[in-house]
């Protein structure tokens, strides 16, 4: 599901550099580099930071929100799924704290 969120910024996803500043990242340009490397690493079983898995979860959270149905048209399952696998992985993370 996280690479799936985080590719879709390259794609049905969008965001505006004053939302990804407001995130933490440079430009809206970064949130998809970001996303693309985070995606590429997660494919290949390489390790992240616990910014870079709370990065992650989070670009795919506001991917699935934005998307609404399109989300489920393009990824297949049910809404009430997907809205489970995130809070599943929402709960095994800490909280990012500023020095993160």
């Amino acid at each position: 599901m996280l690479v799936l969120g985080l590719t879709d910024w390259g794609g049905p996803a969008t965001m505006t550099d004053p939302q990804a500043q407001q995130l933490g990242f440079v430009d809206a340009d970064d949130v998809r580099e970001l996303g693309e490397q985070i995606a590429s690493r997660l494919a290949g079983t390489q390790s992240l930071s616990m910014r870079d898995w709370n990065s992650a979860l989070t670009l795919t959270e506001l991917a699935y929100e934005q998307e609404g149905d399109g989300w489920t048209t393009n990824n297949g399952g049910r809404p009430e799924d997907w809205i489970e696998v995130l809070g599943r992985l929402r709960s095994k993370l800490p909280p990012v704290s500023e020095s993160q």
